[in-house]
Protein backbone atom coordinates (compact mmCIF):
# COMPACT_ATOMS: atom_id res chain seq x y z
CA UNK A 1 0.00 0.00 0.00
CA UNK A 2 2.33 2.42 0.84
CA UNK A 3 4.54 1.51 -2.19
CA UNK A 4 1.79 1.71 -4.24
CA UNK A 5 1.82 -1.77 -4.96
CA UNK A 6 -2.01 -2.10 -4.17
CA UNK A 7 -4.80 0.58 -4.42
CA UNK A 8 -5.13 2.69 -1.20
CA UNK A 9 -8.75 2.39 -0.01
CA UNK A 10 -10.27 1.30 3.14
CA UNK A 11 -9.16 -2.61 3.70
CA UNK A 12 -5.78 -2.22 2.27
CA UNK A 13 -5.39 1.24 4.97
CA UNK A 14 -6.64 -1.49 7.48
CA UNK A 15 -6.09 -4.55 6.94
CA UNK A 16 -3.70 -4.93 10.01
CA UNK A 17 -6.52 -3.76 12.44
CA UNK A 18 -8.76 -5.98 10.53
CA UNK A 19 -6.82 -9.03 10.71
CA UNK A 20 -5.86 -8.56 14.58
CA UNK A 21 -9.93 -7.85 15.10
CA UNK A 22 -10.23 -11.55 13.02
CA UNK A 23 -7.30 -13.12 15.31
CA UNK A 24 -8.68 -12.35 18.72
CA UNK A 25 -12.28 -13.04 17.54
CA UNK A 26 -10.73 -16.39 16.46
CA UNK A 27 -8.66 -16.72 19.67
CA UNK A 28 -12.13 -15.89 21.60
CA UNK A 29 -13.79 -18.67 20.07
CA UNK A 30 -10.97 -20.96 20.44
CA UNK A 31 -11.04 -20.03 24.29
CA UNK A 32 -14.63 -20.10 24.70
CA UNK A 33 -14.48 -23.52 22.94
CA UNK A 34 -11.58 -24.91 25.05
CA UNK A 35 -13.23 -23.69 28.05
CA UNK A 36 -16.79 -25.57 27.02
CA UNK A 37 -14.59 -28.72 26.49
CA UNK A 38 -12.55 -28.74 29.73
CA UNK A 39 -15.94 -27.77 31.30
CA UNK A 40 -17.59 -30.69 29.74
CA UNK A 41 -14.73 -33.00 30.27
CA UNK A 42 -15.26 -32.21 34.09
CA UNK A 43 -19.12 -32.78 34.01
CA UNK A 44 -18.77 -35.96 32.78
CA UNK A 45 -16.23 -37.16 35.32
CA UNK A 46 -17.98 -35.84 38.19
CA UNK A 47 -21.11 -37.43 36.60
CA UNK A 48 -18.92 -40.55 36.34
CA UNK A 49 -17.59 -40.37 39.54
CA UNK A 50 -21.27 -39.54 41.39
CA UNK A 51 -22.30 -42.96 39.00
CA UNK A 52 -19.54 -45.38 40.16
CA UNK A 53 -20.00 -43.79 43.76
CA UNK A 54 -23.78 -44.12 43.76
CA UNK A 55 -22.84 -48.14 42.40
CA UNK A 56 -21.07 -48.78 45.10
CA UNK A 57 -23.14 -47.18 47.73
CA UNK A 58 -26.18 -50.10 46.26
CA UNK A 59 -23.49 -52.89 46.08
CA UNK A 60 -22.68 -51.79 49.69
CA UNK A 61 -26.34 -51.62 50.79
CA UNK A 62 -26.57 -54.87 49.12
CA UNK A 63 -24.03 -56.28 51.18
CA UNK A 64 -25.12 -55.01 54.26
CA UNK A 65 -28.75 -55.85 53.91
CA UNK A 66 -27.55 -59.40 53.55
CA UNK A 67 -25.36 -59.64 56.10
CA UNK A 68 -28.15 -58.24 58.69
CA UNK A 69 -30.10 -60.92 56.89
CA UNK A 70 -27.29 -63.31 57.73
CA UNK A 71 -27.23 -61.97 61.15
CA UNK A 72 -30.36 -62.19 61.68
CA UNK A 73 -30.52 -65.77 60.53
CA UNK A 74 -27.99 -66.86 62.83
CA UNK A 75 -29.48 -65.22 66.25
CA UNK A 76 -32.72 -66.60 65.13
CA UNK A 77 -31.14 -70.34 64.90
CA UNK A 78 -30.10 -73.08 67.09
CA UNK A 79 -26.12 -73.47 66.79
CA UNK A 80 -26.52 -77.06 67.52
CA UNK A 81 -29.31 -78.59 65.17
CA UNK A 82 -29.79 -75.68 62.67
CA UNK A 83 -33.44 -74.94 63.53
CA UNK A 84 -35.20 -72.34 64.86
CA UNK A 85 -34.56 -71.50 68.38
CA UNK A 86 -36.63 -70.30 71.47
CA UNK A 87 -37.06 -66.81 70.91
CA UNK A 88 -38.29 -67.13 67.22
CA UNK A 89 -40.33 -69.76 68.19
CA UNK A 90 -42.04 -67.46 70.59
CA UNK A 91 -42.45 -64.44 68.05
CA UNK A 92 -43.91 -67.14 65.50
CA UNK A 93 -46.26 -68.45 67.77
CA UNK A 94 -47.64 -64.90 69.07
CA UNK A 95 -48.08 -63.74 65.47
CA UNK A 96 -49.63 -67.30 64.44
CA UNK A 97 -52.04 -66.85 67.13
CA UNK A 98 -53.17 -63.56 66.39
CA UNK A 99 -53.64 -64.36 62.45
CA UNK A 100 -55.85 -67.31 63.86
CA UNK A 101 -57.96 -64.82 65.83
CA UNK A 102 -58.20 -62.54 63.48
CA UNK A 103 -59.37 -65.73 60.26
CA UNK A 104 -60.92 -67.71 62.89
CA UNK A 105 -58.68 -70.51 61.82
CA UNK A 106 -57.26 -73.24 64.04
CA UNK A 107 -53.42 -73.66 65.28
CA UNK A 108 -52.04 -76.51 66.82
CA UNK A 109 -49.13 -76.79 68.78
CA UNK A 110 -47.03 -80.24 69.92
CA UNK A 111 -44.14 -80.53 72.48
CA UNK A 112 -41.81 -83.08 72.13
CA UNK A 113 -39.16 -84.39 74.78
CA UNK A 114 -36.39 -87.24 74.13
CA UNK A 115 -37.11 -89.76 76.85
CA UNK A 116 -34.69 -90.56 78.94
CA UNK A 117 -32.23 -88.46 77.19
CA UNK A 118 -29.24 -88.00 80.40
CA UNK A 119 -29.09 -91.85 80.74
CA UNK A 120 -27.73 -91.15 76.83
CA UNK A 121 -25.57 -88.42 77.74
CA UNK A 122 -24.80 -90.25 81.35
CA UNK A 123 -23.77 -93.66 79.14
CA UNK A 124 -22.18 -92.35 76.13
CA UNK A 125 -21.43 -88.76 76.62
CA UNK A 126 -22.66 -85.52 75.77
CA UNK A 127 -21.25 -85.41 72.62
CA UNK A 128 -23.19 -88.35 70.99
CA UNK A 129 -26.11 -86.48 73.39
CA UNK A 130 -25.37 -83.87 70.62
CA UNK A 131 -25.21 -85.91 67.84
CA UNK A 132 -29.10 -87.70 68.89
CA UNK A 133 -30.31 -84.33 69.03
CA UNK A 134 -28.64 -83.20 65.96
CA UNK A 135 -30.55 -86.47 63.97
CA UNK A 136 -33.74 -86.03 65.99
CA UNK A 137 -33.87 -82.43 64.62
CA UNK A 138 -33.56 -83.39 60.92
CA UNK A 139 -36.27 -86.00 61.55
CA UNK A 140 -38.68 -83.58 62.72
CA UNK A 141 -37.25 -81.48 59.79
CA UNK A 142 -37.81 -83.95 57.68
CA UNK A 143 -41.36 -85.34 58.66
CA UNK A 144 -42.90 -82.01 59.49
CA UNK A 145 -42.71 -80.68 55.66
CA UNK A 146 -45.37 -77.76 55.27
CA UNK A 147 -44.33 -74.11 54.27
CA UNK A 148 -46.46 -73.10 56.91
CA UNK A 149 -45.31 -74.84 59.80
CA UNK A 150 -42.80 -74.75 62.12
CA UNK A 151 -39.82 -76.77 64.10
CA UNK A 152 -38.03 -75.16 66.78
CA UNK A 153 -35.96 -76.37 69.77
CA UNK A 154 -37.08 -75.14 72.63
CA UNK A 155 -34.24 -75.91 74.75
CA UNK A 156 -32.57 -79.20 75.97
CA UNK A 157 -33.90 -82.13 74.72
CA UNK A 158 -37.16 -80.30 73.82
CA UNK A 159 -38.78 -79.22 70.53
CA UNK A 160 -41.67 -77.42 69.16
CA UNK A 161 -43.63 -77.70 66.02
CA UNK A 162 -46.58 -75.03 65.63
CA UNK A 163 -49.07 -76.24 63.21
CA UNK A 164 -51.20 -73.22 61.53
CA UNK A 165 -54.65 -74.19 60.48
CA UNK A 166 -54.69 -77.60 61.55
CA UNK A 167 -57.24 -78.96 64.28
CA UNK A 168 -56.90 -81.43 66.95
CA UNK A 169 -57.31 -84.77 64.55
CA UNK A 170 -54.49 -83.44 62.29
CA UNK A 171 -52.34 -82.45 65.00
CA UNK A 172 -53.27 -86.19 66.70
CA UNK A 173 -51.86 -87.31 63.28
CA UNK A 174 -48.27 -85.37 63.02
CA UNK A 175 -47.82 -86.84 66.26
CA UNK A 176 -48.09 -89.97 66.13
CA UNK A 177 -46.00 -90.09 62.74
CA UNK A 178 -43.58 -88.50 64.69
CA UNK A 179 -43.60 -90.34 67.24
CA UNK A 180 -43.47 -93.86 65.18
CA UNK A 181 -40.86 -92.56 63.06
CA UNK A 182 -38.44 -91.84 65.78
CA UNK A 183 -39.42 -95.01 67.30
CA UNK A 184 -38.26 -96.90 64.83
CA UNK A 185 -35.28 -95.21 63.46
CA UNK A 186 -31.70 -96.50 64.37
CA UNK A 187 -29.77 -93.09 65.56
CA UNK A 188 -25.95 -93.64 64.56
CA UNK A 189 -24.40 -91.13 66.73
CA UNK A 190 -20.60 -90.81 67.93
CA UNK A 191 -20.15 -94.65 65.96
CA UNK A 192 -22.93 -95.59 68.53
CA UNK A 193 -26.62 -97.17 67.09
CA UNK A 194 -29.24 -95.85 69.66
CA UNK A 195 -32.82 -96.36 69.86
CA UNK A 196 -34.78 -93.37 71.25
CA UNK A 197 -38.20 -92.64 71.47
CA UNK A 198 -40.51 -89.36 72.55
CA UNK A 199 -43.30 -88.08 74.67
CA UNK A 200 -45.43 -85.78 72.72
CA UNK A 201 -47.99 -83.37 74.52
CA UNK A 202 -50.22 -81.24 72.16
CA UNK A 203 -52.13 -78.69 72.69
CA UNK A 204 -55.14 -77.50 70.08
CA UNK A 205 -56.81 -74.14 70.21
CA UNK A 206 -60.03 -73.64 67.67
CA UNK A 207 -61.48 -70.91 65.91
CA UNK A 208 -63.65 -70.23 68.28
CA UNK A 209 -61.69 -70.29 71.47
CA UNK A 210 -60.02 -67.40 72.39
CA UNK A 211 -56.57 -68.22 74.63
CA UNK A 212 -52.66 -66.62 75.10
CA UNK A 213 -49.74 -67.79 73.98
CA UNK A 214 -48.66 -68.96 77.83
CA UNK A 215 -52.19 -70.80 78.25
CA UNK A 216 -52.15 -72.78 75.12
CA UNK A 217 -48.15 -73.74 76.17
CA UNK A 218 -49.20 -74.45 79.60
CA UNK A 219 -51.60 -77.05 78.10
CA UNK A 220 -49.37 -78.74 75.76
CA UNK A 221 -47.01 -78.91 78.74
CA UNK A 222 -49.22 -80.59 80.89
CA UNK A 223 -50.24 -82.94 78.21
CA UNK A 224 -46.35 -83.66 77.71
CA UNK A 225 -46.07 -84.23 81.67
CA UNK A 226 -49.16 -86.63 81.30
CA UNK A 227 -47.46 -88.54 78.35
CA UNK A 228 -44.45 -88.95 80.27
CA UNK A 229 -46.17 -89.86 83.44
CA UNK A 230 -48.14 -92.48 81.56
CA UNK A 231 -45.39 -94.23 80.51
CA UNK A 232 -43.18 -92.49 77.51
CA UNK A 233 -43.29 -93.29 74.33
CA UNK A 234 -46.82 -91.62 73.31
CA UNK A 235 -48.64 -88.58 72.79
CA UNK A 236 -51.57 -87.08 74.35
CA UNK A 237 -53.60 -84.58 73.50
CA UNK A 238 -54.48 -81.55 76.04
CA UNK A 239 -58.24 -82.43 77.00
CA UNK A 240 -59.11 -78.47 77.47
CA UNK A 241 -58.36 -78.47 73.29
CA UNK A 242 -61.10 -77.49 71.80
Amino acid sequence: NKLNIVPQNIFTENATQVGSGLEIILLSIALADRLYQEKKKAFLMQKNANNLLEFRVKERTVELEVANKQLLELSNKDTLTGLNNKGFFNDFFNKTLKNAKRNNSDVSLLIIDIDFFKRVNDTYGHLTGDDCLKSVANLLRNTVSRPLDLVSRFGGEEFVIVLPETPSEGANLVAEKIRKRIEEHSFCCSEQKLKLTVSIGIASLSSNRAMSCSEVFSLADSALYQAKNSGRNRSVLSEYSA
